[in-house]
């Protein structure tokens, strides 16, 4: 994992509340509106209309289902850089279904997904991570801010 995808794994996960679901087990799930490999046209910010949230995994925790996905197509300035993807991002079922405008037929791209999924895992397991409750494009300027 580079450093650049070592420190957006970090700042995703400090942006959470943690230990709300110290008691329950994490699993890996089935959503009745995501599937892993779909591609999802979303509400992005200005600029973005070409990004994409492609899903790589759902899990879930005690009522709450956890949507995994690889954002593409970003336009993130960071540094003096400009970034075009988040590698994993965790969002809940519900946030990301008010976030998707159109299932698309694209191929997903999931190089990367599972290194940052890693990351946030161990964060998780260590009660240093949760999942975003936002709207894709709210997560995205989150990350966005949490890099500057």
């Amino acid at each position: 994992m580079n450093a650049r995808t070592r420190l957006a794994a970090g700042v995703v996960a400090l942006l959470f509340s943690t230990a709300l679901w110290a008691d329950e087990e994490l699993r890996t799930a089935t959503s009745t509106q995501f599937s892993v490999g779909q591609v999802w046209k979303y509400k992005t910010r200005e600029g973005e209309t070409a990004s994409r949230a492609h899903v790589g995994k759902i899990d879930s925790i005690g009522d709450n289902i956890i949507v995994h996905v690889k954002l593409t197509g970003l336009v993130i300035k960071a540094g003096g850089e400009v970034g075009s993807v988040v590698a994993h991002t965790p969002i809940a079922e519900e946030a990301l279904a008010r976030s998707v405008t159109e299932l698309t037929s694209e191929t997903p791209n999931l190089e990367q997904f599972s290194d940052g999924y890693a990351a946030w895992r161990e964060a998780f397991d260590a009660e240093d991570a949760g999942w975003f409750t936002l709207s894709l494009a709210e997560v995205v300027g989150t990350i966005e801010a949490g890099l500057n």
